[in-house]
């Protein structure tokens, strides 16, 4: 890149990165009202600027500009030029963030946070993940890894409700929208498209817990167990493939080299990847994870095989052992299993 295209890069990444940070405050600051559509705005805000960043780090100043003209890309060109495939998640994603964003703001009203808030947290670590991908840029040099969660309200929706509260064109765009995301049953079940964290608390005699208390009767203060269902979807988001991806964007991340037999994995297994089921598996069966709530749920119909999915404690668990001995866990996992 010549002078005025460096100058122009670094503009760009400078403000991508100041409209990331202000989208995901925006969202998790308590007093605004505006979350969904505030957090929307800035989020495409950041995308438009990393991407055509990236197009003229690619390509050139020019490619950032529509032929004969003097208008610069859409979000929506700049996403097709970069992930040319209309199928990928991301790209599905983006989609639907972009509908938010383009929606009267009278439209939307508190409840759209229940349905959009997922797709809004996968669309900031997809973020995440391409600064590095594209622009070789951590998002985590400005802003702690733990801040990019989004602070989300969960609840249903009651339509009956609703019907009381809200004019029918609101009510209509609402209930559209809404069915428009759960008809993408498959892509729910991708976290390039929609993802969510949940915060579970659960009382154990273990020791190294995070939250301690101790129940006194004489207290002022009553204390009561309470037991409440919880979403399978949402406690365990992963399925294996999704486990396996998630651990190599970690490692490609990270700038880890994982060894087996003395050798960087990625020259052993199939498509280069750092990381593959065959590994899953070495996890799984050394640390019990197929049957251990903490880790697994078995979310097979009856008569079918057992199919497992994936809580975030168990990629975390597989993560932190992958860190701990990047050259050796491999092996020691295949000689114990």
């Amino acid at each position: 890149m010549g002078g005025i295209e460096e100058k122009t890069f670094d503009r760009l990444v400078d403000k991508s990165q100041e409209a990331f940070l202000l989208a995901v405050e925006l969202y998790n600051r308590p007093t605004i009202k505006y979350h969904v559509e505030g957090c929307a705005f800035f989020l495409c805000n950041a995308w438009e600027l990393m991407l055509k960043a990236y197009l003229i780090k690619r390509d050139g100043a020019q490619a950032i500009y529509y032929p004969k003209s003097d208008r610069t890309l859409s979000l929506e060109d700049c996403l097709r030029r970069v992930f040319t495939n209309n199928s990928d998640p991301l790209r599905r994603n983006m989609e639907k963030v972009i509908e938010v964003r383009n929606t009267s703001t009278h439209f939307i009203v508190p409840e759209y946070e229940a349905f959009y808030a997922p797709l809004l947290q996968a669309s900031v670590e997809n973020y995440d993940e391409q600064m590095s991908r594209l622009l070789g840029l951590e998002v985590s040099d400005r802003i702690p890894e733990n801040y990019l969660m989004l602070s989300v309200r969960r609840g249903g929706i009651d339509e009956d409700e609703c019907r009381g509260r809200y004019d029918s064109q609101v009510l209509d765009r609402m209930l559209e929208r809404m069915e428009g995301i759960r008809t993408t049953e498959d892509e729910l079940e991708n976290r390039r498209f929609a993802c969510t964290y949940v915060t579970e608390l659960r009382v154990t005699k273990r020791k190294d817990a995070d939250l301690t208390f101790r129940i006194c009767k004489d207290g002022d203060a009553p204390v009561a167990m309470v037991k409440s269902l919880v979403e399978v979807k949402n406690r365990y988001p992963y399925r294996p493939g999704s486990v396996v991806k998630e651990i190599c964007v970690r490692v490609r991340r990270e700038g880890i080299t994982l060894l087996q037999a003395g050798e960087d994995t990625t020259s052993r297994t199939k498509g280069g990847q750092p990381f593959n089921m065959y590994m899953l598996g070495l996890f799984t069966s050394y640390y019990s994870m197929k049957g251990d709530e903490r880790y697994s749920y078995d979310s097979a119909m009856e008569g079918e095989n057992p199919r497992y999915i994936y809580s975030q404690q168990a990629v975390d668990l597989i993560w932190d052992k992958i860190k701990e001995d990047p050259s050796g866990v491999i092996d020691r996992l295949r000689s114990e299993v």
